[in-house]
């Protein structure tokens, strides 16, 4: 039989299965078993599939599958940035309805992240396009697509492809749906994530919401200050157990 205590791993843009080499440790040490695996593209899979060609809605279709592979009777689901999107998505849009016990989002990427750095997301596209070399462009997202241009020219069009409205807006539409006990890890130096707006969309989306702000930290948490970002995970994986919400 198998366990109902897991969690599942995804990982983020341009990343893989491997960027949190700790976590498997600390979820074994909250009693629960481990599960991650790269996105196309990325990772092992970053020969196997063209990522010029990628799109975010082909990755979320590929996760589920990915996903519905384990067999497991229940789970939580944690994703940093992109991947805390896709979990967003997950959860909002009730893919795996009774399974999903709960999810975990570091720094997770949404809508705010383009209304911030440029005041609606017309206007970002716009700019994106024709002044990425430019100092006209505004801090956070701008800094962190100029940084990606100039390092990891090969996932630009998936990225263009993740900023799009229409990615934006499932995105959106999914974090308004998510009714699943929902732990957020936001980094304060975060060039990428806007702390303010972010915990503010997800505060007026989800009644079940534990938030915690990591002073020393920017957009990975778990590099920046491990102790804090593991302690929370452990503690909120364990508070499953005090409520009964998931026993083997």
């Amino acid at each position: 039989m198998k366990s109902k205590k897991n969690l599942i791993y995804i990982h983020g843009f341009s990343a893989s299965k491997l960027d949190h080499p700790l976590l498997a440790k600390a979820v074994k040490k909250a009693g629960y078993k481990f599960y991650s695996f790269d996105l196309p593209g990325h990772g092992s899979l970053r020969d196997v599939y063209d990522v010029n060609n990628l799109t975010f809605n082909f990755v979320v279709k590929y996760v589920i599958e990915e996903i519905k592979k384990l067999n497991l009777p229940s789970f939580i689901i944690m994703g940093h940035s992109m991947g805390g999107a896709l979990t967003s998505i997950l959860a909002g849009e009730k893919v795996f309805k009774d399974k999903l016990k709960g999810i975990i989002l570091e720094a997770p990427h949404n809508n705010t992240v383009v209304y911030r750095s440029f005041g609606s997301i017309k206007n970002a596209i716009s700019l994106i396009k024709n002044e990425m070399t430019r100092k006209l462009m505004k801090p956070k997202l701008s800094l962190f697509l100029k940084n990606m241009a100039d390092q990891k020219k090969e996932y630009w069009s998936f990225l263009m492809n993740i900023l799009t409205i229409s990615s934006l807006n499932r995105i959106q539409n999914a974090i308004s749906k998510i009714d699943v006990p929902t732990l957020l890890l936001l980094g304060e130096k975060d060039i990428y994530i806007p702390l303010t707006d972010t915990y503010e969309n997800y505060m007026s989306n989800v009644d079940d919401l534990e938030v915690h702000i990591i002073h020393n930290a920017a957009h990975c948490i778990s590099i920046d200050d491990p102790k804090l970002f593991y302690k929370y995970i452990i503690q909120f994986l364990k508070s499953f157990d005090k409520n009964g919400k998931i026993t083997d």
